[in-house]
């Protein structure tokens, strides 16, 4: 019976943590795991930034290339599951991305600069 209940709780939590358009809520800390369908709206576009000031536009090919303004390649992994992606650039210099929002048509993301240091948050878009 416990095991019904601790079952039921926790489809209750899923259920609720996820938003009407069927996307999860990233808690940007690297523990909030994103579903396969909500990670792959993600790939196999080009995605702009939408600050005001421009930004070098960025892709995420569901192969794990990554590449920035559509030439320079690098790779990319989901590390442990959860919402940070492991990015090595096309100079080889190893980063993360921390997503806060995945959806169809904009994602938001921070940068680890290294420890618990992060930048404030970029949002792009898939149209210019």
């Amino acid at each position: 019976m416990n095991k019904l209940v601790l079952v039921i709780g926790l489809l209750v939590m899923v259920a609720v943590g996820c938003k009407e358009d069927g996307t999860e809520p990233g808690n940007g800390n690297g523990g909030s795991g994103w579903s396969t369908a909500t990670k792959a709206k993600l790939y196999d576009k080009v995605w702009y930034s939408a600050d005001v000031s421009g930004g070098i536009d960025i892709e995420f090919l569901n192969n794990g290339v990554f590449r920035q303004a559509k030439s320079l390649e690098g790779t990319w992994e989901w590390k442990n599951g959860g919402d940070t992606m492991s990015l090595t650039d096309y100079s080889k210099k190893k980063f993360n991305y921390v997503f806060n929002e995945i959806t169809a048509t904009q994602i938001t993301f921070r940068t680890n600069l290294g420890g618990n240091n992060y930048t404030t948050a970029y949002k792009y878009k898939d149209t210019k």
